[in-house]
């Protein structure tokens, strides 16, 4: 029922630049490249590399903000200070674990509304 609706405009994840025609190429690319992205996140997070983790977070975060996702950019340098700071212990685990989750989700998000338009 309320799951098979079709996503509203603004809940969709869009490059602040989309209309700039001279950003549209660069954007695209940045795009392709998210499911390996992701696919570097999943691998990191799975292996429990806590560096290779805040090596991602951060690149992700230049270059979404850069590419205008700034909801990207965000959740990427919150999971960078996440994996970077917080105290060891499982409430730590769970919190970069749903921190990568989230980066995952709107990097999926993203590369899915950017090819139905």
């Amino acid at each position: 029922m309320g799951g098979d609706r079709e996503p509203r405009r603004e809940d969709r994840i869009f490059s602040s630049f989309a209309d700039d025609p001279e950003m549209r190429e660069l954007i695209g690319y940045f795009v392709e490249d998210l499911p390996q992205r992701t696919r570097s996140l999943e691998e990191a997070w799975e292996a429990a590399d806590l560096g290779s983790l805040r090596r991602i977070a951060h690149q992700l975060k230049g270059a979404a903000g850069g590419y205008g996702f700034d909801s990207i950019g965000q959740a990427a340098g919150e999971l960078e200070a996440c994996a970077r700071d917080a105290p060891a212990g499982e409430d730590r685990v769970r919190s970069i674990e749903c921190q990568v989750r989230r980066l995952i989700d709107l990097c999926s998000r993203a590369a899915a509304d950017m090819r139905a338009d």
